[in-house]
């Protein structure tokens, strides 16, 4: 028996019992009416009857004092609400998976993510723009060939068929397009013996690492490459056109450039006639050319250095007005008289430097030359 029968039914035994005034009506049917009406059924043992010591096995003596027995009592069937449609699940954007590109390199297409709402979702740019030959469409789908490096921001934005919406910030790199020079791709000429004069293009834009593939090699003899760059000295001479390199750079995208290179290895600049004298003889100054060099930079004249002055009478000093120059493969000396008809006798040692580079912070010299004076 549930707890909201209980009480009725003890109503019902007080009424049946006598315990209270019943009226005209039996009691049995006030107490059956009233649990009737609560939807409640007296129990089998406790069946209504008018007197009040029946027991519950006695059965009614009279059909005017008590029915022959107590109507079954069903209870109403309570009707269950009617099922509902269950709650749409919030429009949300799962996923963004932009990534990095380059000018000119076609965009890997991205599908753009979003889960609740009502599908089909509608796809846009709600605010911002994106990077130049990129384009959403609005199922989601991004792609194109972007013209334009930059690092611009926008907003994504998708709606479903209900209108509902969501927002989400979007932004990526578009690199600029792989490039190279090559500076020796006509013909760069080189000093027999530079260790510093590798150097053959240079790589910008793309995004790295870096990759280098050698298609064509005919590399100075004996020398290493290193990305653009020779690396060790470069060999003796060798005929016009003897050297040449081809390498293929790409990038992380897959761009592709040709860097190409061709040499031509000069002689090493050096004195032919490493020994002079400069003697005074009808007047107190002297000039000599009997210093000769070769190699050296085609067409350009090298640089008279003193490397060392030996004139211990005269503190180790040049003779005042002393000059060397070096014109065509000769070096032309002079030393005009000294102040108040001085004496000057003692060596001067020189070498040739050459207007290209040779080593880190060097050009390339010669060998020493000396000149003996005597004034």
């Amino acid at each position: 028996m549930d707890t909201f029968c209980a009480p009725l039914h003890f109503a019902a035994h007080n009424v049946r019992h006598g315990l209270v005034r019943s009226g005209a009506v039996p009691a049995a049917w006030v107490a059956g009416f009233v649990l009737v009406l609560a939807g409640c059924t007296l129990p089998n043992n406790q069946q209504a009857s008018n007197s009040p010591d029946a027991s519950p096995s006695t059965a009614p003596s009279s059909p005017e004092s008590s029915p022959s027995s107590a109507p079954e009592v069903t209870p109403p069937i309570s009707s269950s609400p009617s099922a509902t449609s269950p709650a749409v699940a919030k429009l949300v954007i799962t996923s963004l998976p932009f990534h990095t590109g380059e000018v000119g390199i076609a965009y890997a297409a991205i599908a753009l993510g979003a889960a609740g709402g009502t599908p089909p979702y509608h796809w846009a740019i709600s605010a911002g723009t994106l990077p130049g030959g990129l384009s959403l469409t609005s199922d989601g789908q991004l792609g194109g060939t972007p013209s334009a490096a930059g690092h611009p921001g926008f907003t994504v934005r998708v709606t479903d068929t209900a209108g509902r919406a969501a927002a989400a910030p979007g932004t990526f790199t578009i690199y600029s397009a792989l490039a190279v020079s090559q500076p020796c791709a006509s013909l760069c000429s080189v000093e027999e013996g530079c260790t510093v004069c590798g150097a053959f293009g240079a790589v910008s834009g793309g995004l790295g690492p870096y990759h280098y593939l050698i298609t064509n090699d005919n590399r100075p003899t004996g020398m290493g490459v290193s990305g653009l760059t020779l690396t060790g000295q470069f060999p003796p001479p060798g005929p016009l056109g003897q050297f040449d390199l081809t390498v293929q750079v790409s990038d992380k995208f897959g761009a592709k450039r040709t860097v190409k290179a061709n040499w031509y290895v000069f002689p090493h600049i050096q004195f032919v006639n490493n020994a002079a004298t400069c003697f005074a003889t009808i007047s107190p100054s002297c000039s000599t050319q009997q210093l000769t060099y070769a190699g050296g930079t085609p067409g350009k004249d090298p640089k008279v250095v003193v490397t060392s002055v030996n004139a211990p009478n005269y503190k180790n000093v040049l003779p005042v007005g002393f000059s060397a120059v070096a014109k065509g493969g000769t070096i032309y000396v002079t030393i005009p008289a000294q102040p108040n008809n001085g004496n000057w006798n003692g060596t001067i040692t020189v070498k040739v430097v050459d207007l290209s580079p040779c080593g880190p912070g060097s050009n390339c010299s010669s060998g020493l030359a000396t000149i003996t004076v005597r004034i």
